[in-house]
């Protein structure tokens, strides 16, 4: 679809946030992710102190997709899954066996602005494990969301 003056695109609202240390996940425990570190947030939907696995829709919001990539310590067979997570329930899964590195990104997903997204990992690797936050400029674990009005 091509856009004319008389449909301009639509406005964008995203966000960027990654993990700036490790984050220990119980074996078969879902676990929201913490994020501790806003790399972009223009639109207000993160807060890196209060609920900070938390992202709240921002008014302007309709559809979102919401991206998520992690690296784990573990390279040991395991059962692993990512979730994304609308206002506490699932809406998005990506599960694989025996790898230490996982990335999901959702369809477009309905929402309307106070929506709560969470991003959460599960294990069966048999013990804890770390989801690793990387170094400095090679985040090993980050989550974006795209936003638009339709």
């Amino acid at each position: 679809m091509g856009f004319s003056q008389s449909s301009p695109p639509k406005k964008i609202k995203a966000v960027l946030a990654q993990k700036t240390g490790d984050q220990t996940i119980p074996n078969n425990t879902l676990t929201n992710l913490t994020w501790d570190d806003e790399r972009y947030d223009p639109d207000g939907w993160h807060d890196n102190v209060t609920d900070n696995s938390q992202f709240v829709v921002p008014g302007g919001v309709d559809h979102l997709i919401a991206l998520v990539g992690l690296s784990t310590n573990q390279v040991s067979p395991a059962h692993v899954g990512l979730y994304v997570k609308i206002n506490g329930t699932g809406y998005a899964y990506q599960n694989q066996g025996n790898n230490q590195n996982i990335m999901l990104v959702s369809p477009p997903i309905p929402v309307v602005e106070g929506d709560v997204v969470e991003f959460a990992y599960w294990h069966t690797f048999g013990s804890s494990l770390n989801v690793q936050a990387g170094s400095t400029g090679t985040k090993s674990t980050w989550a974006g969301i795209i936003g638009w009005k339709s």
